[in-house]
């Protein structure tokens, strides 16, 4: 940790991102791992983002001492809205008492001054094609700052892509040209409760809703208000913009 904290102290940037899964991770030993990291940022005069399971909303201290070393920015891995497609995911973790509030826990992350990124995964084995909407209409509700919405897809080595082979649901198997596919962005699978141009208009439609210019524009004004931060709603204003000309650039 001590290493960490210097290396960290000796980048001459002020500004940096924490690509781990979960700069917390889950269980009392994680969490005061992450508290004794917070505790050696605090003072630097530095900001950063990182991402987090949203369990982090259960430690209010954990947040205090997140926003007072630095932090502004956390990409949350929501992955749905629907509880069945949470569970199709296994990601139970999302669902427990304290959390499944999401409304209330990115408040909680809003009230210490830190944007919320929410990362959407579409097209699971138990979505049906009213996700979309459902997806937008949290977004709205809840004022998270920025989006990131990907395609459920299977990675080799993982059951999923085991099964979803088995299943003869793959789109895309002339290797290795096709891995080009597998990006995250594009569908290489048979959805299971809509149709393929379903998926497709239904991807295209939650970054019409949300990321364009305009909502871009507005979703940044919206953070400066939660959050009492520019440089948030500058990052979060660039996030959505970036995402939205990235896709339709590529589809």
């Amino acid at each position: 940790m001590d290493d960490v904290i210097r290396e960290i102290d000796d980048m001459e940037v002020n500004r940096f991102f924490i690509s781990d899964d979960s700069v917390v991770g889950l269980g009392p030993k994680c969490v005061e791992h992450a508290k004794k990291l917070f505790a050696g940022l605090k003072g630097m005069k530095k900001t950063w983002g990182s991402q987090v399971c949203v369990t982090i909303a259960e430690h209010e201290d954990l947040l205090k001492s997140a926003a007072e070393a630095g932090a502004n920015t956390f990409y949350v891995g929501f992955e749905s809205v629907d509880a069945d497609s949470l569970k199709s995911m296994d990601k139970g973790v999302n669902l427990r008492p304290e959390i499944r509030d999401f409304k209330d826990a990115i408040k909680r992350m809003h009230d210490h001054g830190i944007g919320v990124i929410g990362g959407f995964i579409l097209g699971s084995d138990a979505d049906t094609k009213d996700i979309f909407k459902k997806t937008v209409d949290f977004i709205d509700e809840t004022g998270i700052d920025g989006c990131q919405f990907t395609i459920m897809t299977p990675f080799p080595g993982t059951r999923f892509y085991d099964r979803i082979q088995k299943e003869k649901r793959l789109l895309y198997t002339d290797y290795p040209s096709d891995w080009a596919r597998y990006n995250a962005y594009e569908a290489v699978i048979k959805p299971r409760n809509m149709t393929l141009d379903e998926l497709r208009e239904g991807q295209q439609y939650v970054y019409d809703e949300t990321s364009t210019l305009g909502k871009s524009f507005s979703r940044g004004l919206r953070t400066l208000y939660s959050t009492r931060s520019f440089m948030n709603a500058f990052i979060n204003f660039s996030w959505n913009y970036y995402n939205y000309q990235a896709i339709k650039a590529a589809f």
